[in-house]
């Protein structure tokens, strides 16, 4: 027990001192001001993680920009090149006409920003950072900033493609119809020995591609940090960022799943039960990029999608976990909403500096 208390007085000592030393380094504020930052940013997810349905990887990009300082028009696109969903081929299943695709979705938004305020608070700016095995180290300071706190309303149109397994959990909610109407039966499990017009080879297992659209709408709040400094010993070091956080309720019109052919060429629709589809949904998420004109990006996402069901799961019923990162290139100055004299007469300052 002795032991234990020494090691903890120790160990606060030694945090004690570190947090000194960050404190007492000498620094010039060289800028710290949010209505600075490049509001055009084109994003390059290099490489996202998406668990709707079956998991699937891959790349995206987000363009952004601000008009009037109030309206942020953005599209966002993420192609997979590894999805779960699209990597089974068997030749004996029904399968869509022209095979199954890489999830890929379309996000074409804005977010209107009725609230744009300045605080001032102290924020970290990192002066050096190390790794060992089991801890990581931290030299900071806290610098009294500037902090920009936007909060609006957004909404768009959400466009997703993605592939189907319907395994047995999913056969409840699904049925075979033949295109002229005369056949219309379940989709049997394995096995089945009944008197059933089945789809020609393994039609216990069909696949098919789902084609989901979209509208959504909901909160949107941003903080925007722009502060620079020159730390003695350090160099130039920043704490520049923007924070974006949002939360949208989803709405599908328009759930489409495309028809299958079996191993003879018969072409079969895929008919939904009661419960097979989901028209409402939901997503909330947090991203951060760089405001200047390279840095990194990363950002995650939860909800649950609307679309088709593929069973009760957790999983299967459209909830869904996406995390990415990447780069972010800033550039270009927004419209001005509008020119108050204190913007001018500064502006008229930079100039001659």
């Amino acid at each position: 027990m002795f032991m234990l208390k020494r090691l903890s007085v120790i160990a606060a000592m030694v945090g004690f001192c570190s947090i000194a030393t960050a404190q007492s380094v000498s620094y010039r504020l060289i800028e710290s001001d949010p209505d600075k930052y490049k509001p055009t940013a084109l994003s390059l997810d290099l490489i996202n993680f998406d668990t709707y349905i079956e998991p699937s990887i891959g790349y995206g990009l987000k363009l952004e920009t601000i008009i009037l300082n109030r309206i942020m028009p953005f599209i966002n696109y993420k192609h997979a090149w590894m999805d779960l969903s699209a990597r089974h081929i068997y030749n004996s299943y029904p399968m869509p006409k022209n095979g199954l695709a890489n999830q890929t979705t379309i996000d074409l938004g804005g977010v209107l920003f009725l609230r744009s305020k300045v605080k001032k608070k102290s924020v970290r700016v990192v002066l050096h950072s190390s790794s060992s095995s089991t801890h990581t180290y931290t030299t900071y300071l806290m610098v009294p900033s500037e902090i920009k706190k936007m909060a609006g309303v957004g909404g768009g149109i959400y466009f997703s493609k993605k592939a189907l397994k319907f395994e047995d959990d999913a056969h409840p909610l699904y049925r075979y119809k033949s295109l002229d109407g005369t056949i219309d039966v379940p989709i049997h499990d394995v096995g089945y020995t009944g008197t059933d017009v089945q789809p020609a080879g393994d039609a216990y297992t069909p696949f098919a591609m789902s084609y989901t659209t979209s509208i959504y709408g909901g909160l949107h709040f941003r903080s925007v940090v722009n502060t620079v400094i020159r730390a003695d010993g350090y160099g130039r070091k920043a704490n520049a960022k923007v924070a974006d956080y949002y939360i949208d309720l989803m709405y599908a019109p328009v759930v489409a799943i495309g028809n299958v052919k079996d191993i003879d060429g018969k072409e079969w629709e895929m008919v939904p039960q009661s419960g097979a589809i989901r028209h409402l949904g939901y997503k909330l998420g947090y991203s951060l990029h760089g405001v200047k004109s390279l840095g990194f990006m990363y950002y995650a996402e939860f909800g649950k999608k609307p679309g088709p069901a593929m069973g009760k799961s957790f999983l299967n019923n459209g909830t869904y976990i996406t995390v990415g990162m990447g780069v972010t290139i800033a550039s270009g100055k927004q419209l001005s909403f509008k020119h108050s004299k204190k913007d001018k007469d500064k502006s008229a300052t930079d100039k001659k500096d």
